[in-house]
């Protein structure tokens, strides 16, 4: 079970606010999350801070500003900013790195690489999908099962999908992903359908109705679930719940 980004703890906040980013994730961990996630140096430093014996903190590596395939960056200036942004993260002693919210298999598989130069952690992958008819392809057009096989050749030790898809969405991408790997699979749905309320995104799928899925991810051949938009503590608490009651880890 692993947490989800709070909208009022961003990546400024481990420097801004410390304690206010520290009480989010503590949120989390008693709503029965096992992995928390840092998208920052000083990110990784607090979740270890509070995280038990028993836990795992990922540093996180998200997508670059700049987009590889509008050649608004070439491979090797990206390999060498994902090198600085990994070696940072890494001096923060997290349990593992998780590329996340990629929607470009060549720019996950750069920081793969990146990876897999700046240190010996455990590496995972999570591309976001939600395009297409089935919703099970990147914004690139390149479908999950394709993107798979390919971060798998390249040495990624966990794959997973994230942002972009909610659980319904999530079930098809997750079975189509164990289709084309046995290794673990993370999944980060978002808490329903983004809508637009009084000029503002929301995520309106409730705690009950978001956890009551989770029996169709595992079945699906999920490892490891967590959330993104929208989900909440709250929802992490239904989520291990259910979790449990279905007999996954």
């Amino acid at each position: 079970m692993a947490d989800s980004p709070l909208p009022e703890t961003d990546d400024r906040t481990p420097i801004e606010n410390p304690a206010l980013y520290q009480a989010g994730k503590q949120l989390f961990l008693k709503a029965g999350s096992q992995i928390l996630r840092a998208w920052s140096a000083e990110g990784v430093k607090l979740c270890r801070d509070i995280v038990p014996a028993t836990g795992f903190v990922c540093g996180v590596v998200g997508p670059s500003a700049k987009i590889l395939a509008m050649q608004e960056i070439t491979a090797d200036e990206l390999l060498d900013e994902c090198k600085q942004r990994i070696g940072r993260i890494v001096e923060a002693r997290p349990d593992a790195i998780l590329i996340q919210s990629i929607t470009d298999v060549e720019e996950a598989v750069l920081c793969l690489r990146a990876a897999r130069e700046s240190c010996k952690l455990k590496v995972g992958v999570s591309m976001t999908y939600g395009s297409g008819v089935e919703q099970a392809e990147t914004v690139m057009g390149q479908g999950c099962e394709e993107v798979t096989r390919r971060l798998v050749d390249e040495g990624a030790d966990l794959v997973g999908c994230d942002c972009g898809a909610a659980v319904d969405e999530s079930v098809l991408i997750v079975r189509l992903m164990r289709q084309a790997t046995q290794l673990p699979i993370a999944v980060f749905p978002d808490a329903g359908q983004r809508e637009l309320h009084d000029d503002k995104i929301v995520y309106v799928e409730t705690p009950q109705d978001f956890a009551s899925k989770a029996p169709s991810l595992v079945a699906a051949g999920a490892d490891i679930i967590g959330g993104c938009c929208g989900v909440s503590p709250d929802h992490i608490t239904c989520l291990a719940g259910v979790v449990r009651e279905c007999g996954a880890p």
